[in-house]
């Protein structure tokens, strides 16, 4: 097997499994933000600050929080004129299911890390 084929088969795999849902409908990029957030806790962090956790630019996070806003797991805590300042935090929703979301992201992991392990091993 070529070297692309060989890449091409992992990013498949990665893809794949990010593009399936945790629960609550949440995705895993969409648990990698809840995850900065909860870990900020009660103070929040500020979107610049988590754009930068993220590998984000502001815009890109401010579109890619959006869901999670709508379904009622994080909220805007100040109204600073900059929204780059205004701070993220989890609401007591969201506090409540991240437990579950957070288990289910580590099974998913420990489902593709199997599944990786088994294309890595047909791959040479």
């Amino acid at each position: 097997m070529e070297t692309a084929e060989k890449y091409l088969a992992l990013r498949n795999l990665i893809q794949k499994t990010e593009g399936r849902a945790l629960v609550y409908g949440v995705t895993i990029s969409e648990y990698l933000m809840l995850k900065e957030v909860m870990a900020a806790g009660d103070e929040g962090i500020s979107r610049k600050d988590l754009a930068e956790c993220l590998g984000l630019s502001v815009l890109e996070l401010t579109k890619a929080l959006q869901p999670l806003e709508k379904l009622c797991f994080i909220e805007t805590m100040d109204a600073t004129p900059n929204p780059r300042e205004r701070r993220i935090a989890m609401t007591a929703g969201g506090s409540g299911i991240y437990g579950d979301i957070e288990h289910e992201f580590v099974r998913r992991m420990n489902l593709m890390t199997f599944d990786m392990t088994k294309l890595l091993q047909s791959l040479t």
